[in-house]
């Protein structure tokens, strides 16, 4: 069970809806809809009204609503779960494996599809279902890993990402 997260670009939004902690959220502050996008995960809990946090770039928390097996592409589920991805808009990758309820670790794939690869933000993200390479914005590492390298490829990512926009 996934216990936190890498977190390298956080947005507030007004929630437009009730909103609960570990939730893919859209962009106009409500829970993402079964099989559509999301820009990232809720950190917090929200009334209506409020301001909440939102991990956009990174690694966020969600609720598996299903059988999740590490490194599957992932879509949003019923209720604000997400699910191992049928045919719905891939949101991310699975960071560790999870079963129904279980909290499991999202690797963001922001305005992108991580299956095709193409990710206009970040650039290459690949995450091989045989586990041998993950290329994360240019960051090969070994398929599994380790809090380090992960932290190490974000980083690289959100460099990327902070240049692109200065300009």
């Amino acid at each position: 069970m996934a216990s936190n997260a890498t977190s390298l670009l956080t947005q507030g939004i007004i929630a437009q809806a009730v909103i609960a902690k570990n939730q893919p959220i859209t962009k106009t502050g409500t829970v993402a809809a079964a099989g559509g996008t999301c820009i990232g995960f809720s950190q917090t809990s929200a009334a209506i009204g409020e301001r909440f946090s939102v991990t956009v770039l990174g690694s966020g928390i969600g609720v598996a609503g299903g059988t999740i097996a590490v490194n599957a592409a992932l879509q949003v589920g019923a209720n604000g779960t997400v699910i191992t991805q049928a045919t719905g808009a891939i949101i991310g990758r699975a960071m560790n494996a999870a079963v129904l309820g279980d909290h499991v670790e999202v690797f963001i794939a922001p305005h992108g599809n991580v299956s095709s690869g193409e990710n206009p933000v970040t650039g290459v993200v690949e995450l091989t279902a045989g586990g041998e390479v993950m290329d994360v914005g240019g960051c090969k590492q070994v398929a599994r890993p380790t809090s380090r390298h992960l932290r190490q490829c974000q980083q690289r990512v959100f460099h990327r990402v902070s240049m692109a926009a200065r300009g």
